[in-house]
C-alpha cells in the first residue's frame, strides 16, 4: 500500500519507569506491516523528543506520534503548537499517569492505538498557553496548575514509587509538611476571585494526578478552560477530600470554586511554581489563554 500520510513516531523509553522500551518491537512491527511510510526514533536523553519532533516536522511529516506518558505527549504537542503546522498528534499510551488519554478515551492496547493512528481520523481539540511576565510561553493540553499542585508535581517527579496514583498521593502527603496556602488574585473576563487558596488549576481535560477527576465538567472542544480553585483547605480537609477527587465529588465542597474562562491572569502572595501536564515550569505571575481547536488529535 502506497503511503499518503508520512508518520513520525517518537518513543520515550524512560516512560512508565523505563518499561516503554519493551514496546518498541511490537510498535515497529505493526507500523512496518501497515505499509505506510514512517520513521521511528527512540529518544536517548531527557529533552530530546522535542528536538526529534522539530526535525520530523521539517521533513514534512503529517502525523507525529508520541509513545509515552503525559510528559511525552506534552513535549510533542507543544512542538506542534509552536510550529503552527497543521500536523496531527497520534498517541500510543505508555506512561505512569496517562491522564490525558482518559479524557480522550483512547485505548492502551498497542494494536488498537496503532490502528487509530493509521486510520488518521482526526478531531480538533483546544490547548492552553501559559505566558510568563517576561513574555516566555509554554503550552499544555491536559491540566496546568500552581501552588500546592506544583509542589506535589515536583515531588512526584522525584518519586520512585510504582504506578501513577501512589507517587502522587505520597508526594501530596510530603508536600503538606512544607506548603502553606497563600493569597491569590485570579482575574478573567468574568471578574476577579481573590483570597487564600491551596492551589488553582487550569483544566483543558478532566483528569490529573493519576486518575483524579479534577474537572468532571471539562470539555476538550468547548473553547474554554475550566478554572478549579482549591480554596483555603487545611491539611486534614485536603486528606478528607482526596477520595472524592477520583470520582469528581469534590465539586460540592464549599471551598472548591469553579468557573470557565478564555483568559486568566494569576498573581500570588509570593512567587509560586507553575506546572503544565506535570512538567515544572517557572513562577507567577502568569496569564493563561485557551487556544480553541488548535491541535488535531487522532481519535476513534
Amino acid at each position: 500500500m502506497e503511503a499518503t500520510s508520512p508518520i513520525g513516531i517518537i518513543i520515550n523509553p524512560s516512560a512508565a519507569g523505563g518499561k516503554t522500551i519493551a514496546l518498541a518491537p511490537e510498535i515497529t512491527e505493526r507500523f512496518a506491516a501497515s505499509g505506510c511510510r514512517h520513521d521511528i526514533h527512540i529518544s536517548t536523553y531527557a529533552g530530546e523528543p522535542p528536538i526529534i519532533a522539530r526535525r520530523m516536522l521539517a521533513g514534512g511529516v503529517e502525523t507525529l506520534v508520541a509513545v509515552g506518558g503525559d510528559g511525552t505527549i506534552n513535549e510533542i504537542a507543544s512542538t506542534i503548537l509552536e510550529s503552527g503546522r497543521d500536523v496531527a498528534l497520534g498517541i500510543i499510551p505508555s506512561g505512569s499517569g496517562s491522564d490525558f488519554v482518559r479524557s480522550l478515551e483512547l485505548p492502551k492496547e498497542i494494536a488498537a492505538a496503532v490502528k487509530i493512528v493509521l486510520d488518521r481520523k482526526v478531531v480538533p481539540i483546544d490547548a492552553g498557553k501559559i505566558t510568563f511576565d517576561d513574555g516566555a510561553e509554554s503550552f499544555f493540553v491536559n491540566v496546568a496548575g500552581l501552588g500546592f499542585d506544583a509542589v506535589v508535581a515536583e515531588y512526584a517527579i522525584e518519586s520512585r514509587l510504582p504506578g501513577s496514583t501512589l507517587p502522587y498521593l505520597a508526594s501530596a502527603l510530603r508536600a503538606m509538611r512544607v506548603y502553606h496556602n497563600m493569597s491569590m488574585r485570579i482575574e478573567s473576563e468574568h471578574g476577579v476571585w481573590e483570597g487564600p487558596a491551596a492551589s488553582v488549576l487550569f483544566a483543558n481535560a478532566q483528569f490529573f494526578g493519576g486518575g483524579m477527576k479534577i474537572a468532571p465538567m471539562a470539555d476538550l472542544t468547548d473553547g474554554l478552560l475550566d478554572v478549579c480553585i482549591l480554596g483555603d483547605l487545611s491539611n486534614l480537609e485536603m486528606i478528607r477530600a482526596v477520595p472524592g477527587l477520583f470520582k469528581g465529588k469534590h465539586v460540592t465542597n464549599p471551598k472548591f470554586h469553579h468557573f470557565t474562562a478564555r483568559r486568566i491572569a494569576v498573581s500570588t502572595q509570593y512567587p509560586a511554581r507553575v506546572q503544565a501536564d506535570g512538567e515544572l515550569l517557572r513562577y507567577t505571575p502568569v496569564t493563561i489563554d485557551v487556544l480553541p481547536g488548535a491541535l488535531q488529535i487522532c481519535c476513534r
